[in-house]
C-alpha cells in the first residue's frame, strides 16, 4: 500500500490512544479558517492532551522539514536555500498560537499551506505543541 495510507493508519492509532478533542463541529471543517491573517476559529487550550495530539501531528506533517532544538538539518530541510527554522529558533520563539496557526493554514515562504491536510482543531494542537517546545 502507498506511504500516504500508512501515515493515516499511524495517525488513527495515535488518535485512538490520545484523548479526543471535544470541539464544536464547525472546528472540524477543513475550510480555510483565516481571514486577513486572523484565525476564524477559537484557539484550543494548551492542555496536555492538545500538546500530545500536536506532537503526533507535527511528527507526521512538519518534522520532515523542520528541526526541533539542536538537531541537524533534516534531509528535506537541507535541500532548501534558506532552511526551515528549528522550532526553538528566534524565527519561531515569541510567536503567538494565532500566528503559528495562520502559518500552518496559509504556509509561509516555501512552506506549503496545510489547510487541506489538517482540520482547524488539529492546527491549534500543532501550534500548542510548537509553543510547548519554547516554554521555560
Amino acid at each position: 500500500q502507498c506511504p500516504r495510507h500508512h501515515i493515516h493508519v499511524v495517525l488513527e492509532i495515535a488518535k485512538a490512544t490520545i484523548a479526543p478533542v471535544t470541539q464544536q463541529p464547525a472546528q472540524n471543517s477543513r475550510a480555510v479558517a483565516v481571514v486577513n491573517n486572523q484565525p476564524l476559529t477559537a484557539p484550543l487550550p494548551a492542555t496536555e492532551d492538545s500538546i500530545q495530539r500536536g506532537e503526533v501531528l507535527y511528527n507526521l506533517h512538519c518534522a520532515h522539514c523542520h528541526m526541533i532544538a539542536g538537531e541537524e538539518l533534516t534531509p528535506v530541510g537541507a535541500k532548501f536555500t534558506v532552511p526551515p527554522p528549528a522550532m526553538t529558533s528566534e524565527r519561531v520563539t515569541g510567536r503567538t498560537a494565532e500566528s503559528i496557526f495562520v502559518t500552518i493554514t496559509q504556509g509561509r515562504g516555501l512552506m506549503l499551506p496545510l489547510a487541506e491536510n489538517l482540520y482547524p482543531d488539529e492546527r491549534w494542537d500543532v501550534a500548542n505543541y510548537v509553543l510547548s517546545l519554547n516554554a521555560d
